[in-house]
């Protein structure tokens, strides 16, 4: 009895010191797998915040897909405002150098107004010097028309007194060598007078009668009233070369200069008789009137 209570105390000694094993296996086993639970939360905690961080890197690279997108767009939309800004810049330039022509033409008008405005007092100063000389060339030539004009005239009225010299008689011829004698005394007249030989013989004749006074009278008052005072000295030569003329030609030919100084012997026409007057008178008459149709002439042309 004794050995088989030993034999169940062993085996119960033995099952007890199986259970005492088995319960440490236990223990270790359920701190093995509140060790794993714990490494398993971990884990999982780690799992999670990989499925956010790769979440987030998901939305990460969408955001930098989007943005990537928008910077494409905003790329062609940059390109686009280069080529415009070029576009612009190239036709700023164009304009700028359009604008530089007109400036420097400008600049050219600029300088020539200022240059003419510099030389238009002068330009117009040229312009009256020009004009006054035209106008004096424009009367030198009216006055050489006159002039030629009344040359002509002169040489008519010359070859007339030239022909009425020719036909004159010998009482004249006589009274033209009479007349020599007081010819000095006709030029100091003529001096004093200005060489007219009408107004000298107005001095030099008293007769109311005389139809060389009338003539004289008629000439003179013509001449005061038409011919210039450029003209005065003109006729101040004729008389002068008609007066010598007459003596070159008495020289020569006593018989057709008889009459020539006949207004020089207007004093002296006094002394001589009256029927010698009378057949003077006409020839002298016909030279007097000659001489005043000719300053008539001379006058209106």
């Amino acid at each position: 009895m004794q050995e088989s209570t030993c034999e169940m105390r062993r085996a119960i000694e033995t099952r007890d010191r199986k259970l005492a094993m088995l319960s440490e296996k236990i223990n270790s086993h359920l701190l093995l797998f509140d060790s794993i639970e714990k490494e398993a939360l971990s884990v999982k905690q780690v799992v999670d915040n990989v499925k956010h961080v790769v979440s987030e890197k998901e939305e990460l690279a969408s955001s930098l897909r989007s943005k990537m997108d928008k910077v494409s767009a905003f790329e062609e939309v940059f390109i686009e405002k280069i080529r415009d800004l070029e576009n612009k810049m190239r036709r700023d330039d164009g304009e700028l150098q359009r604008k530089d022509r007109i400036i420097s033409e400008l600049e050219a008008q600029l300088e020539a107004s200022k240059i003419g405005n510099k030389y238009q007092s002068r330009v117009e100063e040229l312009q009256r010097t020009l004009s006054a000389k035209d106008e004096a060339v424009q009367n030198l030539l009216s006055e050489k028309k006159g002039l030629l004009f009344e040359l002509g005239s002169l040489a008519s009225v010359l070859q007339k007194v030239h022909d009425t010299f020719t036909n004159m008689n010998e009482k004249e011829k006589r009274k033209f060598a009479s007349a020599l004698g007081n010819q000095q005394g006709f030029y100091l007249v003529a001096d004093e007078r200005n060489g007219d030989p009408c107004e000298e013989n107005d001095l030099l004749i008293t007769g109311e009668g005389s139809p060389n006074g009338n003539c004289r009278r008629d000439a003179a008052t013509n001449s005061e009233s038409s011919i210039s005072q450029k003209q005065k000295p003109i006729g101040d030569n004729f008389q002068e070369n008609m007066s010598a003329t007459c003596a070159s030609e008495f020289a020569r030919s006593p018989s057709q200069s008889a009459a020539c100084f006949e207004p020089l012997g207007a004093g002296h026409a006094q002394s001589v008789s009256i029927h010698d007057g009378k057949e003077s008178g006409n020839s002298l008459q016909h030279l007097e009137s000659e001489c005043s149709t000719a300053r008539v002439e001379n006058a209106e042309g």
